[in-house]
């Protein structure tokens, strides 16, 4: 099915490749609630709001939500409020058409009387015909909203915190995401790239993809005087 708003999602966001297992159970839910509305909504879940740090991976989850989806044929739409050109509230209008509407970056638009009050429309409207999943730096409450309607509609439905990788897990991810696009990074690599380069995976896919066309224009292996090389260009 194609996605009403020209948003791009990123090949490189599904649940397969999401890490940590402390997250498992958040997964599932994800899972099990898509699945379950190529059944159409009745009696399904409302919404989940899912929150955490930046680079815990809230976007990868909205985006693999919507990769799932399209593989069911299952409409649906991710919206990054954080994107360029997500300025204007009239974006949420008859997005409640769709099964599932994944919204990212949530809290830019707390403390915004007409964004709040269309989103609480959204919500409504979408009440029994599908699903709204939505992404924030912090939970329902702390978020800085200031209808309590639209608090308590995100408290009705599923609440999940992502938790946060440690050094070893951020370094897994850096191993994983090397090894889906070939690279051939050692335990060195992988250490610098933690240390000196952000965290979130949107920043780590971005740099990973870099190192790859940079090493085979170049026809260099991926070492750590050559990430350095490409740093003072």
């Amino acid at each position: 099915m194609q996605l009403p708003l020209n948003i791009r999602l990123s090949d490189a966001f599904c649940f397969a490749n999401f890490f940590g297992e402390q997250n498992r159970e958040l997964v599932t839910s994800l899972q099990s609630t898509i699945h379950a509305l190529t059944n159409g909504a009745d009696g399904q879940i409302e919404s989940i709001f899912l929150w955490g740090l930046p680079g815990t991976g809230k976007s990868h989850l909205l985006q693999s939500a919507c990769q799932l989806a399209r593989e069911l044929e299952i409409e649906s739409v991710y919206l990054p409020l954080g994107q360029a050109g997500m300025d204007d509230p009239d974006i949420l209008d008859d997005l409640h058409r769709l099964p599932l509407v994944c919204i990212d970056d949530v809290n830019r638009i707390a403390g915004n009387p007409e964004w709040e009050a269309r989103l609480l429309g959204l919500y409504e409207r979408i009440k029994g015909r599908g699903m709204l999943l939505s992404a924030s730096l912090a939970s329902p409450g702390a978020t800085g909203f200031l209808l309590a309607d639209v608090i308590s509609r995100f408290q009705r439905g599923l609440v999940y915190g992502i938790h946060s990788l440690d050094h070893t897990q951020r370094l897994e991810v850096i191993r994983l995401r090397a090894r889906l696009r070939g690279l051939d990074i050692n335990d060195e690599v992988a250490a610098y790239i933690e240390k000196h380069f952000p965290r979130d995976l949107g920043s780590l896919v971005t740099l990973l993809e870099q190192l790859d066309h940079e090493s085979l224009v170049q026809q260099r292996k991926i070492t750590v005087p050559f990430i350095k090389s490409l740093l003072v260009r």
